[in-house]
This record gives structure tokens, C-alpha cells and sequence, in this order.
């Protein structure tokens, strides 16, 4: 596990810490006016628009406790970046929220986005929860008892710049259809067994159909120019389609998971990550679709729009730093 412990500036920042030395005993007598009626109006701010969240509620807004998982300037994530998990609105499915099991790790930032719904239980979160603001809201069950280390909890904040609004819009879609547009530099087919990916010292673009895995190494090799983003998209396999990772292991040969972007395209699909033995790295989009980690470790992370579900002792994790 890595220490992700990187503070970075919320995008909402709460107000309680910029009012802290309001009393100041130098001041001059035209100073301590300009002071006082800077903090009543801050107060009131504060007072207003703070939320009282449960369970284990915080007082400031969630701290970026993971590196942005895909970092290359092409396509960026934008305001996407800070989270670990994002949850979508989606206009192709149900948005649906399944996190559970008292194993199950998310290290990082959990976004849910206006009209997502379903449960949070039992899994330990290194971050906060943030619900969205944004009409109509989140209708997600978060019970007590999720575990939240120290200092982290329930947040409300709007989140549609990352999310947008209406099944529409937002960072994570936008950097999808960037990545859709991109010429391809290697074109697989269906991505049966197991492979290297070499860089070639810049953008590498990976054209995939379906991905249909078992017992089976992903390696990619390259420099730290390199950045890979894989485009797949087929439908999957099978009817409802489903991309399968079972018992997956990914090898880094002098690349880094913040340099590794999947994109899944096709409406009402699911990737499927499963068993304690898969390994998977990089930021995965699924923006018209489902994820699944099912025991399974990713060290990267998660933007789907239909079912979210990390269960089963599955670990989430932000980019390996060493």
C-alpha cells in the first residue's frame, strides 16, 4: 500500500480555517473593524453552508489524499482527477452504487454525482464520501458502519464540473470522447491472451474490440514519456456484454499507472475485474457503462456511469509512487 497522503487544493474549499485568527491584539483600531467585519460575514457564510452529514461527519472539505491516478496532459481528467471513484448519472442505465464488505479498501475520494442511488456498507474508506449537490441530488445509502480513517467523512459539495449534469456533460465524459477521437497507433482486435505493450517514446493509442482475459499477463513497457491509453470499444462478451478480467495480473516495466488510460465505450457494457489473484492499473472510463471489482485489486482509478460495484475485500488503491 502507498502512502497517498498528498494534499492538493478541493475545489470548494470550507471557509472555517481562512477566519481562524480573527482576534488579533496588535491591530490597529482600523485594522480590527476591517478584521471584524470580514469574519461576520464569513461566519455567516459558514453557518449556512455547512452540511451535518452522517455517519462520522467531518468539518472540512475533503482533502485529496490520492495523486491524480492518469496525469498525462492529453485528455486530462480535470476536476475527475482528485477522486478515486467517480459515480455518473447515466441516460443508458440505472446509476447504481454497491459498495460493501468489511475487507473492501477504497483509498482515495469517493464522487457521487446528482441522481445516483443505491448503498455504501461496511468497507473502510481512506477519504471522504462527497455527495453532489447538483439537482437532483444523490439518493445513496451510506450506513454507519463504513469506516473512515482519521479525519475523513461525508462531504456535500457541487460536483458538476467533474460530473455535469443531466446524464450529460462533465470531466470524465469529456476526456472519454477526447481519448474516442484519437487516431490509433496499434490495433488488437479482441484482446484474448496475454500481451506486452511497447511505447514508443509518446502517445500510444491501443484500438481493442472486447476483452476476454483468464490466467493471463497485461505487461507494458515504455519510458516516462510514454503514455498509453487504450480504447476498447466492443460491447463485450456475451448478451449483456461484459469485458472479463479473471485472474489478470499487469506487469509495469518503467512506466507508471498515472500514465495508463482505459476507455470503454460501448452503451450498457461492464468490465468485470475479478478474483484476489487480478491486478489492473491506470483510470478506467466507462462512462455509458458498469464496473465491477470483485475481489480484485486496482491500483488507478474509476469514472462508470450505471452500476459501481467494489465488494468482496476488492482493494482500491491511488498510482504506485515507487
Amino acid at each position: 500500500m502507498v502512502d497517498c497522503g498528498v494534499p492538493l487544493v478541493s475545489p470548494t474549499p470550507t471557509p472555517t480555517a481562512t477566519f481562524t485568527p480573527t482576534p488579533t491584539a496588535t491591530a490597529t483600531a482600523t485594522a480590527t473593524a476591517t478584521a471584524t467585519a470580514t469574519a461576520t460575514a464569513t461566519a455567516t457564510a459558514t453557518s449556512t453552508s455547512t452540511p451535518t452529514p452522517t455517519p462520522t461527519p467531518t468539518s472540512t472539505a475533503p482533502s485529496v489524499i490520492c495523486p491524480t491516478a492518469y496525469s498525462s496532459a492529453i485528455c486530462n481528467l480535470g476536476s475527475f482527477g482528485k477522486f478515486a471513484v467517480l459515480v455518473l448519472s447515466s441516460q443508458a442505465c440505472p446509476s447504481n452504487v454497491d459498495f460493501s464488505s468489511p475487507d473492501t479498501l477504497v483509498q482515495g475520494d469517493i464522487g457521487l454525482c446528482g441522481g445516483t442511488s443505491g448503498a455504501i456498507k461496511k468497507l473502510t474508506v481512506d477519504g471522504d464520501i462527497v455527495r453532489d449537490t447538483t439537482p437532483p441530488g444523490t439518493n445513496v445509502i451510506i450506513s454507519n458502519d463504513v469506516k473512515f480513517t482519521t479525519g475523513h467523512g461525508i462531504q456535500d459539495q457541487d460536483l458538476s464540473a467533474a460530473c455535469g449534469a443531466g446524464g450529460t456533460g462533465g470531466d470524465c465524459r469529456n476526456a472519454s470522447q477526447c481519448a474516442s477521437g484519437l487516431p490509433c497507433t496499434q490495433n488488437v482486435g479482441d484482446l484474448t491472451t496475454s500481451m506486452t505493450f511497447t511505447g514508443n517514446g509518446g502517445l500510444n493509442v491501443i484500438c481493442i474490440n472486447n476483452i476476454n482475459l483468464s490466467n493471463a499477463t497485461i505487461t507494458i513497457q515504455g519510458g516516462p514519456s510514454d503514455t498509453f491509453i487504450f480504447n476498447v470499444t466492443g460491447p463485450g462478451v456475451g448478451v449483456p456484454g461484459v469485458h472479463i478480467l479473471n485472474n489478470v495480473k499487469t506487469t509495469l516495466v518503467g512506466v507508471a499507472p498515472s500514465q495508463i488510460l482505459w476507455n470503454v465505450t460501448a452503451m450498457g457494457t461492464t468490465v468485470d475485474a475479478f478474483k484476489l489473484t487480478t491486478r489492473i492499473v491506470g483510470t478506467w472510463l466507462v462512462p455509458n457503462g458498469s464496473f465491477i471489482l470483485d475481489k480484485a485489486r486496482l491500483n488507478g482509478s474509476i469514472c462508470a456511469g450505471c452500476t459501481v460495484r467494489i465488494h468482496s475485500a476488492a482493494q482500491l488503491s491511488c498510482p504506485d509512487q515507487d
